[in-house]
């Protein structure tokens, strides 16, 4: 039973929903059917006009969204965002489109924000700088607390253009580990720090090609045509990869 329920709305776009309730306050949206096309949903719309009911494009760099977890320092008591997921475009609006990418963040036990942008299919963990004191679950630039995620990674795509060897960087580390996989169906291969020279095995038949991933470099790793093996720059093909710090 809740107590002191309070909403009100304030003309300057603020809808506020006070509970003083013995259990915490929930939202429950609840649907029942059968079908994918019918679902709960919650929509954060932003339109680039301060006209109301005008539709605007937003542009690249807009922000179209915050969802905002706000504690109380110990300070003057004053609510503070401690967690936000914000929405943000991530280049052009299309005649159909309007690509974007999600922005975690939190603060640390000493105030420092971090953030993991979410963009262009890639999830990326750089890893143990700011030390476990990060009071979060994923970040950028800090560790996952509670040893849940010791090492980094980087995942991403490239595409092939039959040169003999080809250096893919831009992961922001030196890498122990990768894997490449091709989106033709063709064998994946993978590389580890302890194998010697040029070599990686292929996963698919668990032979030892030479010319596949050759080395590991400090942004990224080096291809190649897979004259003796698999051919990881071949013309026209995608081929993904999961670099592990």
């Amino acid at each position: 039973m809740a107590y002191y329920d309070q909403v009100t709305v304030i003309e300057d776009g603020l809808l506020s929903a006070k509970v003083n309730a013995k259990s915490g306050p929930s939202i429950v949206i609840e649907c029942f059917s059968a079908t994918d096309a019918h679902k709960p949903q919650i929509f954060l719309a932003k339109s680039s006009s301060d006209v109301m009911d005008t539709v605007a494009t937003t542009v690249d760099g807009e922000l179209l969204g915050d969802i905002a977890f706000v504690g109380v320092n110990s300070g003057t008591p004053t609510a503070v965002i401690a967690a936000q997921i914000t929405g943000v475009q991530d280049g052009s609006s299309g005649a159909t489109v309007c690509p974007a990418a999600l922005h975690f963040t939190v603060l640390s036990s000493g105030g420092t924000k971090v953030t993991i942008n979410r963009a262009d299919g890639s999830w990326e963990f750089p890893g143990s700088i700011l030390g476990a004191s990060i009071a979060g679950e994923l970040i950028d630039s800090g560790t996952i607390p509670d040893a849940r995620l010791n090492h980094s990674f980087k995942t991403g795509t490239y595409v092939g253009d039959a040169a003999t060897t080809r250096n893919i960087t831009g992961i922001g580390f030196n890498p122990t580990a990768v894997m490449v996989i091709p989106l033709d169906s063709k064998d994946v291969t993978m590389k580890t720090s302890g194998m010697s020279s040029t070599n990686a095995k292929n996963v698919t038949t668990g032979n030892i090609n030479t010319d596949a991933i050759t080395a590991l470099i400090t942004d990224g790793f080096t291809v190649g045509d897979g004259s003796t093996g698999t051919n990881n720059t071949a013309s026209g093909i995608t081929y993904s990869y999961v670099a592990q710090k």
